[in-house]
């Protein structure tokens, strides 16, 4: 795999345990969700997967967006 391809799908795709996730569009298109950063206190939730997000609580001008990254992929502990 091309180095510069190694780098955006390490940097900007999901990872959980055993693959990433790399956006059915590819990288031609940004998605909201490579700029979702993951919080055990998130002020977004996921809905229909991933398909679109909610904010779950008022977001300050200039706050980052949190995701708990467990709600969109399942862990086995």
């Amino acid at each position: 795999m091309p180095e510069h391809s190694r780098l955006l799908i390490e940097n900007y795709c999901l990872f959980d345990k055993e693959q990433y996730y790399v956006p059915a569009h590819g990288f031609k298109t940004m998605d909201l969700s490579l700029y979702l950063n993951h919080s055990d206190h998130p002020n977004l939730k996921s809905v229909n997967e991933g398909a679109y997000f909610e904010t779950i609580r008022d977001i300050k001008e200039g706050e980052e967006l949190f995701l708990d990254y467990g709600e969109i992929c399942e862990y086995d502990s």
